[in-house]
């Protein structure tokens, strides 16, 4: 398909309650010039991200476009199951993705979060904080 002078190629997961769109640009020509290095400039090749809420819907929407962006992701999720079955979903699909149990809800649970990012990448360099928390008055 072709859009405002870009081809590209539409890849819908209808897996879930939610579905996703996933746009993988395609080098092409306009007017002679080379598009390829847009590529280039949106890669997150070799970067970290981390995704809380990531096992599902909009948060495992983001985490596979940061994915097929080259990004290395931790999808964080309450849900072992439901947790396991994302990441593997992403790694037979040739992604290569990182899942940790954690409630964001509990502060301790979310320093060690960090400290297992930190000592296995060394750092952070996109933050999703999409998991959804509440917490009520008294």
């Amino acid at each position: 398909m072709e859009f405002a002078g870009y081809s590209y190629n539409v890849h819908t997961d209808f897996s879930s309650y939610y579905s996703f769109v996933v746009w993988e640009f395609k080098p092409i020509f306009i007017w002679g010039i080379n598009l390829s290095y847009l590529n280039k400039i949106f890669s997150l090749d070799g970067k970290v991200s981390v995704v809380t809420g990531g096992s599902r819907g909009l948060g495992k929407g983001i985490a596979h476009a940061l994915l097929k962006a080259g990004s290395k992701v931790v999808v964080v999720g309450r849900d072992k199951n439901r947790l396991e079955k994302t990441v593997d979903e992403f790694k037979n699909g040739g992604l290569l993705a990182f899942g940790y149990q954690c409630d964001v809800g509990k502060r301790d649970e979310i320093n060690k979060l960090f400290e297992y990012v930190n000592n296995d990448f060394g750092r952070i360099d996109v933050l999703v904080n999409n998991a959804g928390v509440t917490q009520s008055a008294p």
